[in-house]
């Protein structure tokens, strides 16, 4: 476990004895560990406290844990101390976010293709022209385009909700259907013998 001390976001390089000493009225004070659950999740928590002796005390905890699942979970708690000098936590909120790159996807169906992401897809470029993006019924951007050209250049951006960025280039090529000599003059013999 490594602890740093901050008074008003400057870092006290000392122990919390002497940072304590150091503080005079309306200082904040944010105190940030890291850490391991028990789950072995790299955990940072912050916590802030304003040395206001003549004023109600509150302290504001914030924390950020690392899950396996490439997600980040960001909680934010305020405490306060009531009449009774009891604890009390007012505010509780956990806000789940990403920290992978958002994935774009490619389906090919003969001539078309659809390109989707459960992220916003920011822009998309089939050689160089921009196309237009929609929206499934389940709110995931989408486009689907058809394949004109023997080669198709594809630029894809996308951006997930914790503002990663990701740009896929691709290159497809057209099917190109070609009837051999003998696959032509089997289906001139049909044609003409009526088998």
């Amino acid at each position: 476990m490594r602890i740093e001390y901050y008074i008003n976001g400057v870092l006290m390089d000392m122990d919390i004895e002497k940072v304590f000493n150091r503080m005079i009225k309306d200082d904040v004070l944010k105190v940030k560990t890291y850490t391991y659950d028990a789950l072995s999740n790299f955990e940072i928590k912050e916590y802030e406290f304003m040395f206001s002796p003549d004023k109600k005390i509150e302290m504001v905890s914030k924390s950020e844990q690392i899950l396996r699942s490439d997600e980040v979970a960001t909680f934010e708690r305020i405490w306060s101390v009531n009449e009774k000098n009891e604890l009390v936590l007012e505010k509780n909120t956990k806000v789940l976010t990403s920290k992978s790159k958002p994935k774009i996807h490619y389906v090919r169906k003969k001539n078309k293709v659809q390109i989707f992401s459960k992220d916003q897809i920011e822009s998309c470029f089939v050689n160089g022209k921009k196309i237009a993006i929609q929206k499934d019924v389940l709110g995931h951007d989408f486009v689907e385009i058809s394949l004109k050209k023997s080669k198709t250049t594809i630029e894809v951006k996308a951006k997930n909700d914790s503002g990663v960025t990701t740009i896929k280039k691709s290159e497809i090529k057209k099917p190109i259907l070609k009837n051999s000599f003998l696959k032509q003059l089997w289906t001139w013999i049909c044609r003409i013998f009526k088998l």
